[in-house]
């Protein structure tokens, strides 16, 4: 579907969303921009809007964009050819089964999520408990609500 849609996705998106996607880009941007990364990794970068502006406001940071679609990363490389940004910014496609990662939480507890299908272990990984239905919603929702 996205390979289909990807030369219009940019207008239809900030048309739809009444161009609250940019605001919330720059936000993104901002926030990690804190941290002072090095290296970046853009899940489904689409056309790549993210990983561009993530490269022009942190020129320290390498970013690497992944996405599903073909049609999506041609936009997207089409957008960091332009700017010049192809030393630091890097797209492929990537189609995986499952999608994980381990994030540290209060009183030294660790969380484990199969970010798809959604399942999470807290503690340690024989003896957790398993919740079914990702907590990273939760968590990714506390990260932007600051």
């Amino acid at each position: 579907m996205f390979d289909n849609i990807a030369p219009a996705y940019d207008r239809l998106n900030h048309t739809l969303s009444l161009s609250v996607d940019r605001i919330w880009r720059r936000r993104v941007v901002r926030i990690v921009g804190r941290l002072h990364p090095r290296r970046v990794l853009d899940m489904a970068t689409g056309t790549g809007d993210l990983a561009v502006m993530m490269a022009r406001s942190i020129p320290e940071a390498h970013i690497k964009g992944v996405d599903l679609s073909e049609g999506m990363l041609d936009v997207a490389r089409r957008k960091v050819a332009a700017r010049g940004l192809e030393e630091r910014v890097t797209l492929e496609a990537g189609v995986y089964d499952a999608l994980i990662l381990e994030l540290g939480a209060a009183a030294g507890q660790n969380w484990w999520c199969v970010v798809y299908p959604p399942l999470c272990f807290s503690g340690a990984a024989t003896g957790g408990n398993v919740q079914y239905g990702s907590r990273l919603w939760e968590i990714i929702q506390g990260f932007f609500a600051e």
